[in-house]
């Protein structure tokens, strides 16, 4: 089963550092140049931050990921990472990334469950294309990483069978 395979891409935590540091330049990018689902229209009435609206929503995101990260990283410091851990990861990364933003960006007519749900359907999507694009990259840095060190163990090799 797919979801029990061994993922260990994120089993340091100078790894996972820089998993969250991507993810929170991501989306700072992300939401500064594409400015999704109107989004200003849905913080300029109810955002904590009036001078950094859209900056002050990527360095809660980033907060949050850095944090996720951080206690994922002691959790699972003896355990063999597999894809169904980074599956749970997105999933409490989702609900916690949207716990604080429908409380901080939240209107006071509206009830919690509405303001969740509405917060869901905004940060779900920029959560998977964060996780996304951040677990491709390390995917293709580690597989750079491990032919390098198979070419220079060819190498080694070779100039041994060689006497030089």
């Amino acid at each position: 089963m797919y979801l029990l395979k061994p993922f260990p891409v994120l089993s340091s935590l100078k790894v996972r550092l820089i998993f969250a540091s991507g993810m929170f330049v991501f989306s700072l990018l992300f939401l500064l140049l594409f400015i999704p689902f109107n989004i200003t229209e849905w913080i300029v009435y109810t955002s904590p931050f009036k001078a950094l609206q859209i900056p002050g929503l990527a360095v809660i995101v980033g907060v949050i990921f850095f944090i996720s990260q951080l206690l994922q990283y002691f959790l699972f410091r003896g355990v063999v990472l597999r894809n169904i851990h980074l599956f749970v990861s997105l999933l409490l990364d989702i609900v916690f990334i949207s716990i604080p933003l429908s409380v901080l960006y939240s209107i006071p007519a509206n009830s919690f469950w509405i303001e969740f749900k509405e917060t869901l359907a905004i940060v779900t999507p920029l959560a998977v294309l964060s996780y996304l694009l951040g677990v491709i990259l390390m995917v293709l840095w580690n597989n750079h990483n491990s032919k390098q060190e198979l070419s220079e163990g060819y190498v080694k090799n070779i100039k041994e069978l060689i006497g030089g």
